[in-house]
């Protein structure tokens, strides 16, 4: 098990590189890795519209790891990317299960 570092990182948060960006993308059929929902869908909250844009999640948090290999990324959605933040969960299913009770609880819905 990883401990937070609380100290400052000499490395710097990137993102993957182009190709694997492409590759994830193509692999998760241009949705969230967690919430399942499409890149570009729309959705609200207390009555405001946005638009699920793209985020590059480190599966180990990068405040744990500062692990910026490209294996340690997956494509979650805006939502979804800043709500789990530093968290690490032991499954998939789990995080999906937390974040979908967030989802709810903060009053997101997808629009048609």
């Amino acid at each position: 098990m990883f401990e937070k570092r609380e100290s400052q990182p000499e490395a710097v948060r990137k993102s993957p590189s182009r190709g694997k960006q492409k590759e994830t993308l193509a692999r998760q059929h241009n949705r969230c890795i967690y919430c399942r929902r499409e890149f570009g869908a729309f959705i609200e909250r207390n009555n405001m519209v946005f638009k699920l844009k793209v985020h590059w999640d480190h599966k180990i948090p990068y405040s744990y790891a500062q692990d910026n290999r490209d294996i340690n990324f997956v494509a979650s959605c805006s939502v979804c990317n800043l709500m789990k933040h530093d968290r690490m969960f032991e499954t998939l299913d789990e995080a999906r299960e937390y974040l979908q009770t967030r989802w709810e609880t903060k009053g997101f819905k997808v629009l048609p």
